[in-house]
């Protein structure tokens, strides 16, 4: 891909200074005082990897009284600064050396939490083909591919299709959302694992992960977590 050939010359002649606050980084991206900023989901639902104020609490109260399809989920860090403004870089200023290294620390993160890893596939979250055209990539495909790399798992990223090019979900209330999602997806049953886990940059609202997880559970899919580069706090 010539984004990939692209970033990967960047990635070599640009020096090693932070891109947060410009000074040394190490041969990182980051320097260390930045790194030590990033804001690390340690205490979270298990269930939705939402943030929660009670660090020995393992479900939210949402997941307690509804409980949402996915079997489990994981996110690396809040969706906080300076993590998103990182993650925008990667998906619209095409920084995709970005995909990379923000895949590491989440392996990083995952490795160092008690996580346990129960799935062999790891999914990508789909865009529509028309918006893919439009970015170039798929910033989910390129975070998936590095971490199942890493942690040794087979990715499958044409089981799942975005048939329908819906709307922006910012700034939908839930239940937008909900109905902006509705048929807007489609799959290949011949090609769906028994465990995965859907992998995606930011999970907000959870409402595109709940409409995937339901859809895999519907069509046989045994366990499906949701893992996220990061996780938005709850409203309120």
């Amino acid at each position: 891909m010539v984004y990939n050939w692209i970033n990967s010359i960047q990635s070599r002649l640009t020096p090693a200074f932070c891109l947060l606050c410009g000074h040394a980084a190490e041969q990182d991206l980051l320097c260390h005082t930045c790194r030590e900023s990033l804001p690390l989901a340690e205490s979270r639902c298990q269930r939705c990897a939402v943030y929660l104020p009670a660090p020995n609490a393992s479900l939210c109260g949402h997941c307690i009284s509804k409980p949402p399809p996915q079997d489990a989920a994981y996110a690396a860090f809040r969706y906080r600064p300076p993590v998103r403004s990182l993650l925008q870089d990667l998906k619209y200023n095409h920084r995709l050396h970005l995909a990379n290294w923000l895949a590491d620390r989440f392996c990083e993160t995952l490795s160092a939490s008690r996580h346990p890893i129960q799935v062999d596939c790891l999914i990508p979250v789909p865009l529509h083909p028309g918006r893919q055209r439009l970015r170039g990539f798929n910033q989910a495909t390129e975070l998936a591919r590095r971490i199942s790399r890493n942690l040794k798992l087979t990715m499958e990223a044409g089981c799942l299709q975005r048939r329908r090019a819906t709307p922006k979900q910012t700034g939908l209330d839930m239940h937008a959302r909900k109905q902006n999602l509705r048929g807007a997806f489609d799959l290949d049953k011949s090609r769906l694992p028994e465990r995965c886990a859907l992998v995606d940059d930011v999970v907000t609202t959870g409402a595109t992960s709940r409409e995937l997880a339901t859809l895999l559970k519907n069509n046989g899919v045994k366990h499906v977590e949701i893992w996220s580069i990061a996780r938005a706090d709850a409203p309120g």
